[in-house]
């Protein structure tokens, strides 16, 4: 299991505040499911694309299809 968390507070009250909340969480040891999805074909790869923007923004959002968790996420709970 992993957990990962980001902030401005020191490591010290970040842990005590991830084992307060976490640490009741059992570890099942269960392995990732492997996906056979690919979501671009190998026509999709290699291609430049040039973009000019319309005005000056410093965000960029990028967004990438993946197939739903949903069937995966009840199957491993109805099991348990």
């Amino acid at each position: 299991m992993r957990l990962v968390i980001l902030g401005a507070e020191p490591i010290d009250d970040m842990q005590a505040l991830v084992e307060q909340w976490f640490s009741s969480i059992p570890d099942k040891s269960l392995e990732m499911p492997e996906s056979r999805f690919l979501p671009y074909n190998i026509q999709h790869l290699d291609e430049w694309i040039e973009i000019v923007p319309k005005k000056q923004a410093r965000l960029l959002l990028l967004s990438f299809p993946v197939p739903s968790a949903i069937l995966t996420l009840q199957t491993n709970v109805s099991s348990n």
